[in-house]
């Protein structure tokens, strides 16, 4: 009788885990300080290195915008980050890595952040471009 339940225990499981109701993710933090700096960057207008505006050691970020699916960003990233199949936050997803392991994942608060691809290293610096939004490059 052990052996059953733990056999339909094992088959339950697997068919959570199939049907994507059970799949690793990474932990998001939101209301991260680093909103704060960025809002600094965007009203001063002034450009900033965003390894300067972080509290952490890391040496490659990954952008994301609303609407980025998890296939994407697990294709980007090479680990999985998101349980939803899209990133449905009106805020920008920032991946942050060390030596090829996720440091720290952080929603930004507003999606005003931008950039031409999503991989960038410690070198990026944070730009105002346009009105209320900033640029990586």
């Amino acid at each position: 009788m052990a052996l059953v339940r733990v056999l339909i225990g094992a088959v339950l499981f697997c068919a959570l885990v199939g049907c994507g109701l059970i799949r690793p993710s990474a932990d998001i933090t939101f209301g991260h300080p680093l909103n704060g700096e960025l809002g600094e960057v965007l009203d001063s207008g002034q450009p900033a290195m965003l390894r300067d505006l972080t509290d952490f050691d890391w040496d490659e970020v990954h952008l994301f915008n609303e609407g980025a699916s998890r296939d994407r960003v697990e294709q980007v990233v090479g680990a999985p980050v998101l349980k939803d199949k899209y990133w449905e936050s009106s805020s920008s997803l920032l991946v942050f890595e060390k030596d090829g392991s996720i440091v720290n994942v952080l929603s930004i608060t507003g999606d005003y952040l931008r950039a031409d691809k999503p991989t960038w290293t410690s070198d990026v610096a944070v730009v105002p471009w346009g009105a209320g939004a900033l640029r990586l490059q």
